[in-house]
């Protein structure tokens, strides 16, 4: 026996909503520790908080890619209000990165820490078109993946833009133009 779709969508929100929250509540304890402290503590609010989130996201997002809502339909979904959840997310996830390295004394937006503001802006924009995209088959889950792999596990001082930096990017590069075919087919 299966699911209505008003069922559907309203369990499907109320897990969004119920994600959202658990995402507030583990953030706010990642943002309660001291600079310094323990990162063990911060890694696990971080990766509770980030998912949380994440998979809110995702259940909207398979609802609209249910209702075949394409890139253009999102952009106008909701009078914009939409886009600019897509934008809050992954504005967020970049953030859990900035939060988790600055606690980590890692200066950002600076030579000296080139993987981390590359996967910050990379985070961004795959999580923003992840939600934004209809039917991704799975291209932005390896992207997401490599990117929050390089900002929490990737030193910086190992990836200067000199010897290695360039082709971290070009690796991050390839996603980048799978996604912009993918935009091309959708719309």
């Amino acid at each position: 026996m299966g699911l209505e779709k008003d069922q559907e969508i309203t369990i499907g929100l109320t897990l969004s909503s119920f994600l959202i929250a658990v995402a507030v509540a583990f953030l706010s304890l990642m943002a309660l520790q001291d600079v310094g402290a323990s990162n063990s503590h911060n890694e696990l609010f971080g990766v509770i908080g980030l998912f949380s989130l994440l998979t809110s996201a995702l259940i909207i997002d398979s609802i609209l890619d249910h209702a075949n809502f394409n890139f253009l339909r999102r952009i106008r979904f909701l009078n914009g209000g939409y886009t600019l959840f897509c934008l809050l997310v992954a504005g967020i996830n970049a953030g859990i990165i900035y939060f988790y390295r600055f606690q980590e004394g890692i200066q950002l937006f600076t030579p000296s820490s080139p993987i981390t503001t590359i996967s910050m802006i990379f985070t961004l924009a795959f999580t923003f078109l992840k939600l934004m995209t209809k039917d991704d088959k799975h291209t932005f889950a390896p992207a997401l993946l490599l990117t929050y792999s390089l900002a929490f596990f990737g030193k910086d001082q190992f990836f200067t833009l000199s010897n290695g930096g360039l082709l971290v990017m070009s690796i991050l590069f390839f996603p980048v133009l799978l996604i912009i075919d993918k935009i091309a087919s959708d719309v």
